[in-house]
């Protein structure tokens, strides 16, 4: 008898959701992308190295330090690790030529979930504080981009953990909220989702620490994407009426 992978983890302070109910099942999927679908550590070292070298900045890259912070502004990244400001467009620079050279990678798994959800016919939003180029160019690199029907960045609404960005792809797909289930890797994915009233789903393979994650009190904890996969079979259910919005190259947003 096949048994669940290694699981599903509510937080013991949640109540459990009922699982397959019609008025409980989630119908949208909501992603992070950088550290929950792709595995940015890949290219935050060599861009940051790359991005001091030009400028001449001496040490060795703070690439733990600035992982750990994944999900907020660069900018503030980079006043937080007390970096100039002007390190901005030499690492972008640097990120961008390191995913059209094909260094950026889903993490192992990710790509199946991905497109399992779309043929079961959820419809997938992607939610990043990422600027639009670079995400773009990410999905269409790795290959995710024909999963996913909307992609949300600070170009179209306010950065996460701000609301506004989730209310927006739900309002895109034509579904509330309450119906909607943000999956994520950071504190801000978590909070920006808790703001919007959506339920979450903690990943363990990104940037976040289990113990960081846990404290904001998700619904679930996930250690791999097998388990990922397994939990989204029990408490999603494909919604009737669905709008999807096809925008990006190839027919999606």
């Amino acid at each position: 008898m096949p048994v669940d992978p290694p699981f599903i983890c509510p937080h013991p302070c949640r109540p459990k959701l009922p699982l397959t109910t019609a008025a409980s099942a989630k119908a949208v999927l909501l992603f992070d992308l950088d550290g929950t679908l792709i595995d940015d550590g890949r290219v935050t070292g060599p861009a940051v190295q790359e991005a001091l070298d030009e400028l001449d900045l001496p040490g060795t890259p703070p690439v733990e330090r600035f992982r750990a912070l994944s999900g907020i502004a660069l900018l503030r990244i980079l006043r937080l690790l007390d970096l100039p400001p002007e390190l901005q467009p030499p690492y972008v620079q640097a990120m961008t030529r390191l995913i059209v050279q094909g260094a950026a990678v889903t993490f192992r798994g990710m790509e199946v979930v991905l497109r399992a959800q779309h043929e079961r016919g959820l419809p997938v939003a992607v939610v990043t504080n990422k600027d639009r180029r670079r995400s773009r160019m990410a999905l269409q690199a790795t290959g995710l981009a024909p999963w996913v029907d909307v992609l949300l960045t600070p170009s179209e609404t306010a950065q996460k953990p701000g609301p506004d960005m989730l209310l927006a792809a739900c309002a895109r797909l034509g579904i509330a909220p309450d119906r909607a289930v943000m999956i994520g890797d950071s504190t801000t994915d978590l909070r920006s989702a808790r703001a919007a009233g959506i339920d979450t789903i903690a990943c363990i393979w990104g940037a976040g620490t289990r113990r960081d994650l846990a404290a904001e009190q998700p619904r679930w904890l996930v250690e791999q994407p097998a388990a990922l996969a397994a939990l989204l079979g029990r408490i999603t259910v494909p919604a009737a009426h669905g709008q999807r919005s096809l925008l990006l190259p190839g027919g999606h947003a």
